[in-house]
Formats: C-alpha cells, sequence, structure tokens
C-alpha cells in the first residue's frame, strides 16, 4: 500500500511541476496578476490528460518489475517489506 501512496505522490507532484508551476510562470510573463495566474495555473492543472501520466508510471513499473524478478521486496498480498 506504501508504494502506491508512493507512486501517487510522484505523479501529484509532476502534475504541479508539469502543469501548475508552468502555467503560473506563463501567464505572468503574459502579463496576469497573482489571481489571474494563480486561475490559470489552476485551470492548467483540469486540463492535464492523465492517461499518458498513468501509462508512464504503469511503464515505470513494469521496468521496475523486469529489472527485479523475484528479488528482495517483491510485494506479496498481505504482506509487506520494510
Amino acid at each position: 500500500m506504501y508504494e502506491h501512496v508512493q507512486r501517487a505522490a510522484a505523479v501529484r507532484q509532476a502534475c504541479l511541476t508539469a502543469a501548475a508551476l508552468q502555467a503560473y510562470e506563463d501567464a505572468g510573463i503574459s502579463g496576469l496578476c497573482h489571481e489571474g495566474r494563480w486561475e490559470y495555473a489552476v485551470d492548467a492543472m483540469r486540463r492535464l490528460p492523465l492517461y499518458p501520466l498513468v501509462q508512464a508510471l504503469l511503464l515505470a513499473t513494469e521496468h521496475e518489475d523486469a529489472a527485479n524478478p523475484g528479488g528482495a521486496g517483491t510485494r506479496h498480498p498481505g504482506h509487506q517489506t520494510t
């Protein structure tokens, strides 16, 4: 479960970095005030296509699994690894 939380946090950070921060900066360059920049950044997060992010996350998981087949840290239902 913790692994899924970590991955979700990584996706959230990617969304913030890719969409919100870039949009906020772009809006500032366009001359919008702070409130306008914030609205533009929030709108950018809403427009962010999630499918490519989920696909990238799934690919990263597949690469991890391929690199560590049956190795330490393998997760089994109901068991936690530390």
